[in-house]
């Protein structure tokens, strides 16, 4: 059973909210440089099967990589 990370009791350290901050910057500098990369490459010569994987399929797995990130499972504590 996984649950939000609202649901977990813990206090924040100094550190742990820099680190956030950092992480938070750091992701809205790289995503949208990234992902503009993904959309206005050459694809010229590649199947369209995999213009469409990298197009579509890995920024949705992307997507939901960082929102697994916020979930802790109940094992995690």
């Amino acid at each position: 059973m996984m649950r939000f990370l609202k649901d977990v009791k813990a206090a924040a350290t100094p550190a742990s909210i820099i680190m956030v901050i950092l992480a938070l910057f750091l992701a809205g500098i790289l995503l949208p440089i990234s992902m503009r990369g993904f959309f206005t490459a050459n694809y010229t010569g590649l199947d369209s099967t995999v213009i469409t994987v990298i197009t579509i399929l890995i920024p949705v797995l992307a997507g939901i990589g960082i929102a697994l990130r916020f979930l802790k499972t109940k094992a995690d504590g």
